[in-house]
């Protein structure tokens, strides 16, 4: 088999695993609320949220050592005994899920993602990425609500057990995956390469020259967006029900919009980086991104009812054409370390998370319109680096 269907094996397997990931992704954290208090699920996902920052780069590194095909078939295998530990209903054993549930995927994304792109050519690459991601998204709009129903058919333990086997069919089926990486080497070597090129690029650039790499507005990009984003994951569902007053219903719908408008961004997106460029997708992302969300940040206060469709517009930005971009941008200017490239700037977000909620929460403390008005108008300072982005 050629590396070129390595992204195809990769969406047909990924579709139900999405939808179950989808349904988990919702059910594990009530599960552990119930069954162990509120304190251990912020506990739990805690240790979820430091362990990431450690998989993720580290998962890169072991992927551009041993390989990228042994991580794509480990991420679907790794979901049975993450699962497979609900079926001894004890609080300890579902808060460890939970846990794994939200980071050890993360420890095989770089490598996967690394497969994808090596495996397509530079031409289509956006559209091959494009088309992974609308499969997953469809996987996460149409999964809970079908697993739900099928539970409530079946019962719970059956599904499971159901599921546990599919996963382990699935894995089967990414044994016929083709490794990409030419050669394997020693981890060792490749984290001492690493770390030599690093030490050697600090010692003889300026600050200057080092902001001129190609990764390097890459990388300022995504702490900026994990900056922006830390508010608005925090506190923007709080600012629409207590500051503006809205119906849950409301709420939901709202959302579903906005789901409805990302996967419609990750079809175009694909199109975009091909036949444009990332740099150009940049741009037109933060710039889409910006307008909207500073438009319903201004009329949340005047006009409630009219912000709320520029909050659903928001879908169509900040998510499908930057993730697109990213991944075929960062495939075309790092080569040999292509998945601890992706690990690196997995890792910066949650760097960034750490103390970046504790930030906007004082400044919502003060008034919450305008911290949102201010996060806001924020994201057009992403112009400036989309702009230091290479063509």
């Amino acid at each position: 088999m050629k590396p070129k269907y390595n992204p195809l094996i990769i969406l047909i397997t990924g579709f139900p695993i999405n939808m179950v990931r989808a349904y988990f992704f919702i059910y594990l954290p009530i599960l552990v609320n119930n069954q162990a208090g509120s304190s251990e699920l912020a506990l739990s996902m805690s240790i979820a949220g430091a362990l990431s920052l450690i998989f993720s780069f580290s998962g890169g590194l072991i992927a551009d050592s041993l390989g990228r095909k042994p991580m794509a078939v480990l991420s679907v295998f790794s979901m049975i005994p993450t699962l497979g530990l609900l079926l001894m209903k004890n609080p300890l054993a579902i808060m460890l899920s939970l846990i794994l549930f939200h980071s050890i995927g993360i420890f095989f994304s770089p490598g996967t993602t690394a497969l994808i792109a090596e495996s397509t050519e530079e031409k289509i690459r956006g559209r091959v990425f494009s088309l992974v991601h609308v499969s997953s998204t469809v996987a996460w709009i149409i999964g809970p609500m079908l697993t739900n129903w099928i539970i409530k058919k079946l019962g719970f333990v059956y599904v499971l057990y159901v599921v546990l086997v599919m996963l382990f069919i699935l894995s089967l089926f990414r044994l016929m995956l083709v490794e990409t990486l030419p050669k394997k080497r020693p981890l060792n070597g490749v984290t001492s390469e690493i770390k030599k090129n690093i030490i050697s690029s600090i010692k003889n650039s300026d600050f200057r020259k080092l902001l001129n790499t190609p990764l390097a507005p890459l990388a300022l990009l995504f702490c900026l967006s994990a900056f922006i984003s830390s508010c608005f994951n925090t506190f923007l569902y709080p600012y629409l029900d207590s500051w503006m007053k809205l119906d849950s219903d409301v709420i939901v719908n709202v959302f579903s919009a906005s789901r409805f408008f990302v996967l419609v961004a990750y079809f175009v997106a694909g199109f975009m980086v091909d036949y444009l460029s990332p740099k150009k997708t940049f741009i037109v992302d933060i710039l889409g991104d910006s307008i909207t969300m500073t438009l319903f940040a201004l009329l949340s206060k005047y006009a409630p009812t009219y912000s709320l469709i520029f909050l659903a517009l928001s879908g169509l930005f900040g998510e499908a054409l930057s993730n697109i971009a990213y991944s075929v941008y960062t495939s075309k200017h790092q080569k040999e370390y292509l998945a601890t490239a992706y690990g690196t700037l997995n890792t910066l977000p949650g760097l960034i998370g750490i103390f970046a909620p504790v930030i906007w929460g004082a400044l919502w403390r003060v008034d919450p319109w305008l911290t949102i008005l201010a996060v806001s108008m924020m994201t057009f300072v992403g112009l400036f680096f989309a702009i230091m982005v290479k063509e």
